[in-house]
């Protein structure tokens, strides 16, 4: 009769069962049997246990197939500086407030612009990582210029500027959570044959003149989705209230009037979560990309580098910061010449120069010199235009770009739903750490990022929700306050439970063996 192959698990055990005792010695068989049973026991304590312990685990609630899924709702409004909110006139920021939690200020990312801003929202990450280092860049290697949504010519759309890192919506769609993107650069970008469910790209507020009666369908079309469970993630932008801050000033009434437009949509958002009974099953998020300063002729003093012009092959950006590309061997002259010429106001770095707390220096991006300057003064792009990709000489009342640290490019965070807090004003934060809480409100485990999840974690009630998770639970990030501090209370009694049944398996054995 042929012989059974010996099992992997025999194979271990069969040294330990080779070691049988004398008949004297031999233990009861019955007192064998209860030892497997006590094993059995302790081991669906254990994992029982450690279910009630974290209602956060997964363990302790109904598989992601019979569960709601997470629903999260992430609206960015451009260019609204902290200081712009007053909770006596913005009805509907002011509820949000006493719903939820919101930040001191959130520091935006350098440069403090739109493109950078926006894609470090959905990434986490800084731009020397994510790869949008400015609204207007040129790929030395490709030859290939990004100049933002309102330039033609610019190959924004195309995967190689925005495929160094994975946007939140792409992550969510990876994990089989429905994700509907609005507005927001790179959305329309496929990384890896992935894209958003739905996505409407990025278009310019000049000539959109149904932006509000579009902004409401699309609140209106998200909230139908989210009641029937077939959505997870939103992602919104509004870009009135930058677009006038830009043209007519931090402090001009159509800016005002931007704003107070947006906190009807605000209101009326709140209203139709109460009324669908979505507002402890949908987290609704408010933030932005950056503050505003004031740059009206009155406050600012304007750089012209016009002189330079034929040392320069692109000179890409303007107002708050600018990147150069000398032409061949004209490098070291026009760096001489700028450091020479101690033009008033503007500050003159090399690439290797640029202060590491930018995050931007390590980018291949970055072209070879750097200009940067304060809110008290305007780099005015070159008259020549084939060089600086601008087609317009308008004045700019206000704009961004400036240093992070400056007070007038703090900007805003808001936040309710399951598990947050209410009333509640959590210390400053950065604007990669949205991300991490993007990422909790939606069960899934981020990827490596910038963020702190020690900032945000002061705004959660702890023990309130229990999301399902989605995806892997291996995440490591040294910038950063790692996330799974919050699921590390699941290890031992895991560990546990597992050396139990295993002691069960192998007293079974010997049980079966004894028996013979």
């Amino acid at each position: 009769m042929a012989r059974r192959p010996a099992s992997r698990l025999s194979i271990v055990l069969n040294p330990l069962l080779a070691t049988r005792r004398p008949a004297g010695q031999a233990m009861s068989t019955t007192l064998c049997w209860w030892w497997v049973l006590w094993c059995l026991a302790m081991a669906g304590v254990v994992a029982a246990g450690s279910g009630r312990l974290n209602p956060r685990s997964p363990s302790s609630s109904p598989s992601n197939e019979e569960q709601p899924r997470p629903k999260l709702l992430v609206i960015l409004v451009q260019g609204v500086r902290a200081d712009y909110i007053d909770h006596a006139v913005h009805q509907g920021f002011a509820r949000l407030a006493q719903a939820g939690i919101r930040a001191e200020y959130v520091l935006p990312v350098f440069p403090s612009s739109p493109y950078p801003n926006a894609y470090s929202i959905a990434t986490g990450l800084y731009p020397e990582s994510h790869g949008i280092v400015a609204d207007a860049m040129y790929d030395t290697d490709k030859r290939d210029l990004f100049l933002g949504v309102q330039m033609a010519g610019s190959s924004v759309p195309w995967s190689h500027w925005w495929e160094a890192a994975e946007p939140i919506w792409l992550l969510a769609e990876r994990r089989r959570l429905r994700s509907a993107v609005y507005w927001w650069p790179g959305c329309e970008v496929a990384l890896n044959e992935t894209r958003p469910a739905i996505c409407m790209p990025q278009r310019p507020v000049p000539g959109w003149r149904s932006l509000d009666h579009d902004f409401r369908n699309k609140l209106d079309e998200v909230l139908e989705v989210f009641d029937t469970d077939e959505l997870s993630l939103a992602m919104l932008q509004y870009g009135a209230v930058a677009y006038f801050g830009r043209h007519r000033g931090p402090e001009s009434k159509e800016r005002h009037k931007a704003l107070a437009e947006f906190d009807h949509h605000l209101n009326y958002l709140i209203d139709q979560l109460e009324a669908l009974n979505l507002t402890q099953k949908v987290t609704l998020m408010v933030v932005s990309d950056h503050g505003i300063a004031n740059t009206g002729p009155e406050s600012t003093t304007d750089i012209m580098l016009d002189k330079y012009s034929p040392y320069i092959k692109y000179m890409l950006n303007f107002g708050s910061h600018s990147m150069v590309l000398p032409r061949k061997d004209m490098f070291r002259p026009l760096h001489r010449a700028l450091i020479d010429a101690r033009v008033e106001g503007l500050q003159v770095y090399t690439k290797d120069e640029i202060p590491a707390r930018y995050h931007i220096k390590h980018s291949p991006r970055v072209l070879p010199l750097f200009l940067m300057t304060t809110p008290k003064y305007f780099i005015l792009p070159l008259s020549d235009s084939t060089k600086t990709k601008v087609n317009h000489k308008k004045r700019f009342f206000g704009y961004h770009g400036y240093d992070p640290e400056l007070p007038e490019m703090r900007t805003i965070f808001y936040a309710q739903g399951p598990g947050i807090k209410r009333d509640y004003v959590i210390k400053p934060l950065v604007n990669v750490d949205h991300y991490n809480f993007m990422c909790h409100a939606l069960g899934l485990d981020p990827k490596p990022n910038n963020g702190s999840w020690a900032r945000m974690d002061e705004g959660l009630v702890e023990s309130e929700v229990d999301f399902p998770r989605y995806g892997s639970s291996k995440y490591s990030n040294a910038a950063s306050t790692p996330t799974l501090g919050r699921h590390q209370s699941l290890l031992w009694p895991a560990i546990v439970s597992h050396l139990t049944l295993a002691m069960a398996a192998v007293s079974a054995q010997l049980c079966a063996r004894h028996a013979l």
